[in-house]
């Protein structure tokens, strides 16, 4: 039996709930499907409250994509798409951690 764990995703900014539903869920094959959907907050209109966004599966070969991420993508879904690679980074796998140099200033990524 699959098992699911949901995590709440805000800005430390706004003085809302939250706004995305992140759902992991551990299958018996062992794949692994990530949720990202809107929260029910009232900030969201009614027809994309709750409305699920990305799903993304990691089945130990790779990540596959729903539909809705084609060969280009809005700027609202780009968004979003790093607000799921960013979580899947911090808390399941350690994708990638770096620096950029530009002129003698150094930023961590």
């Amino acid at each position: 039996m699959a098992e699911s764990k949901i995590y709440y995703i805000g800005d430390r900014e706004e003085k809302i709930d939250h706004d995305y539903t992140i759902e992991v869920i551990e299958h018996d094959n062992r794949d692994t499907e990530y949720v990202l959907s809107r929260s029910n907050s009232d900030h969201w209109s009614e027809d994309h409250k709750g409305e699920e966004i990305i799903r993304l599966i990691d089945d130990g070969n790779g990540y596959k994509f729903n539909d809705k991420i084609g060969k280009s993508v809005d700027y609202a879904l780009f968004a979003e798409l790093y607000i799921l690679l960013q979580f899947i980074s911090k808390t399941e796998r350690d994708i990638y951690s770096g620096i950029i140099i530009e002129k003698g200033k150094t930023i961590e990524f």
